[in-house]
């Protein structure tokens, strides 16, 4: 059975500044998305938890992809940012409260049953705290999925 992706893609841009820079990253997640996908556009209005929330409520794929709107894919990646009971990013980096290494939130896949064991991201981040990600990879974590890392091309614009 071939499996399907959801392709979360937040952006935020209030001012109208960026619009070159979301192009490039949306064209990218659109040109090296390699197998069966849907994109779920989400304009980042309410906060980017609530914007990821939304994208993962509106998700109908067996895995779900998180790419943020400022970084361009250099190859296809969707297989490869999925690993069942595994939250997959293109690197780790220290959380800059404790040093331990996380995902990079830039740019990272889990499977449906892997969100069904995090739940939805907490929306009392909203107000910029920086954490969202990181507080929604913990709760992962401490329903038994792991974290994981590939080998993947890819630059910040």
């Amino acid at each position: 059975m071939v499996k399907k992706y959801s392709i979360i893609f937040p952006t935020y841009d209030p001012e109208n500044k960026k619009s070159d820079m979301t192009k490039r990253a949306f064209d990218s997640v659109k040109q090296y998305a390699e197998l069966p996908h849907e994109i779920i556009l989400v304009k980042d209005v309410k906060g980017y938890s609530n914007a990821i929330n939304e994208g993962l409520h509106k998700s109908t794929g067996d895995y779900i992809i998180i790419a943020s709107d400022d970084i361009e894919i250099q190859e296809p990646y969707l297989q490869k940012l999925t690993k069942d009971n595994a939250i997959v990013s293109w690197r780790f980096v220290p959380f800059y409260m404790t040093g331990e290494l996380v995902p990079d939130g830039s740019l990272y896949g889990f499977s449906r049953e892997t969100y069904e064991k995090m739940g939805d991201m907490d929306t009392r981040y909203v107000g910029g705290y920086g954490c969202d990600e990181v507080d929604h990879f913990f709760a992962g974590k401490d329903n038994g999925v792991e974290f994981a890392s590939t080998a993947l091309d890819r630059k910040s614009t």
